[in-house]
């Protein structure tokens, strides 16, 4: 097993998608989770997406959870086919560490176009 830090804001961010949720379910997760790039994370296990860095998970996600389904991308994982992904983007201030202009989050969650719709939608009918 890795060790790896499991902070109170990715078990805060991992209740707001099953309650009864543990930090010992996520250190779980983590440890058998396959490294992946995706818009909220970068470690994937089944629907569970983790944002892990420097040995810490600082966020967890249920990847499609609620999210509406839309017309976009059959199939695309990156956004669930709405068109949109959330990215990361790292506090300015503090340079994604962490602070009291961030609430100690290092960053925040942001949507952007999907890039891999953009471009097969794009370069599909051409």
């Amino acid at each position: 097993m890795r060790s790896l830090t499991i902070t109170d804001t990715a078990l805060t961010s991992a209740k707001k998608f099953d309650p009864s949720i543990t930090k010992k379910d996520i250190a779980f997760y983590v440890d058998n989770a396959t490294v992946c790039t995706h818009p909220k994370g970068n470690r994937r296990y089944q629907e569970w997406v983790f944002k892990v860095e420097k040995g810490r998970v600082s966020q967890a996600t249920k990847n499609g959870k609620g999210e509406k389904q839309g017309k976009f991308g059959a199939g695309c994982d990156a956004c669930d086919r709405t068109g949109e992904s959330k990215v990361f983007e790292a506090c300015p201030m503090c340079d994604g560490m962490g602070c009291r202009y961030c609430g100690g989050e290092g960053g925040k969650l942001i949507t952007i176009p999907c890039q891999y719709c953009s471009y097969h939608l794009t370069y599909q009918r051409k």
